[in-house]
């Protein structure tokens, strides 16, 4: 085999690993980012009359716990299973932004106590990351035109 041949044989066997890395860290990554999901969405199913408590709408709060639930786990599942990502992806971003700017700032700016400015400050932060890789998540899923 020539000097030419190994270093074409090298390059496209660099690429195979390329491609498997990236896969494995795309795995990884939407593994990793679905079990907190699928953590929060199963909390709300469990915990809906504490979690009805904190809902900003005046009515049907369990209503809207379920309802949240159900779109965290509907996240989490289209992740694993890669269908409707890109949609879910940005319907989850915006759930998240909501809930940090209609629940989680408001009690960090509260004056409820240290310790709920702290829990606000957490749940704001995590909110905005989340959200943030949420968007990252559906830039790796735009459908495609056909």
């Amino acid at each position: 085999m020539s000097i030419y041949q190994k270093t074409l044989v090298t390059k496209h066997l660099k690429q195979i690993g390329d491609i498997n890395m990236e896969k494995n860290l795309n795995l990884a990554g939407r593994v990793i980012f679905a079990i907190p999901l699928l953590a929060f969405g199963m909390g709300h199913f469990m915990k809906m009359s504490k979690m009805a408590a904190w809902v900003p709408i005046p009515f049907a709060k369990e209503f809207f716990v379920i309802l949240t639930g159900v779109a965290l786990v509907a996240a989490a599942v289209s992740l694993l299973i890669k269908k409707h990502t890109f949609y879910a992806m940005l319907g989850l971003a915006l759930m998240l932004l909501i809930f940090a700017f209609s629940m989680a700032l408001p009690m960090m700016m509260g004056s409820m106590g240290e310790a709920m400015k702290q829990a606000g400050m957490s749940n704001f932060f995590k909110d905005m990351g989340l959200a943030g890789a949420a968007i990252f998540m559906a830039s790796k899923h735009i459908p495609s035109k056909k």
